[in-house]
């Protein structure tokens, strides 16, 4: 089943169950916080990643608690730098952050397990037993096991060579070569990256074959590998990867 991860501010707790109830009800799977580690553990924020990482979207309960709230903030961050939907919900007439204002929302009028119908019958909110390819590697990269980290990251490469998905993929392929636990997995994402930096370089700028994936590569300093993202001109660094010759 498809798994959604709720940010919302403590104080919103309630309307969070509620929600989660709602999507339960409907097929999908909600993350739950385990009682360990705690915010205030060092393993905390890599607990946090890869639950986002896991989930399909981001539903994002939105207040004037949700603004105030450090960790809902860091919610966010991981969401956009994994690429993930996010879809706010309103609880009062809080403004939402700059990079949010284009963002599928709306408000809760009354109870807030009633705003599930309208949440899911957005034309892209995933579905609850999507078989979408995207979904499905990532809830591979951020299973228990090594070996389902593995076959993600086998299974990024061939989208990859396929062009599809490819900014969502090359997030997630950073995120496993930087922040995975175990380094043969981290090994192995930054040889995917670096398979990939070769061959649309063999091809040209941000072009393989007829597949265009939207970046041009560039080499920054101290030998890191980075992409720019085409329409926003971000520089995203793959700060671990091997020392290449860009030419441009």
């Amino acid at each position: 089943m498809t798994r959604i991860f709720l940010s919302y501010a403590p104080e919103n707790a309630i309307c969070a169950g509620a929600l989660r109830t709602g999507l339960e009800a409907q097929s999908y799977t909600t993350w739950r916080e385990p009682p360990y580690p705690n915010p205030n553990s060092a393993s905390y924020p890599h607990l946090i990643e890869t639950a986002v990482l896991g989930s399909a979207a981001v539903v994002l309960i939105w207040s004037k608690h949700a603004a105030q709230t450090a960790w809902v903030e860091r919610h966010l961050l991981f969401a956009q730098k994994l690429k993930k939907p996010i879809f706010p919900l309103f609880l009062d007439h809080t403004s939402l952050p700059t990079t949010l204002v284009s963002a599928s929302s709306f408000t809760i009028q009354a109870d807030c397990v009633d705003a599930v119908p309208a949440l899911i019958a957005l034309p892209s909110f995933p579905l609850a037993h999507s078989t979408d390819a995207l979904i499905t590697l990532s809830e591979l990269a951020a299973h228990e096991y090594i070996r389902e980290r593995k076959e993600a990251i086998n299974q990024a490469a061939d989208l990859l060579a396929r062009g599809e998905h490819s900014e969502e993929v090359l997030a997630l392929l950073d995120s496993l070569a930087t922040n995975d636990p175990i380094m043969g997995v981290r090994e192995d994402a930054q040889n995917a990256l670096v398979a990939h930096c070769r061959r649309v370089l063999r091809f040209g700028n941000g072009r393989a074959g007829n597949l265009d994936y939207h970046h041009h590569l560039v080499g920054v300093e101290r030998g890191d590998v980075g992409w720019l993202n085409g329409t926003s001109n971000v520089l995203v660094k793959l700060s671990r990867l091997p020392m290449l010759t860009i030419m441009l």
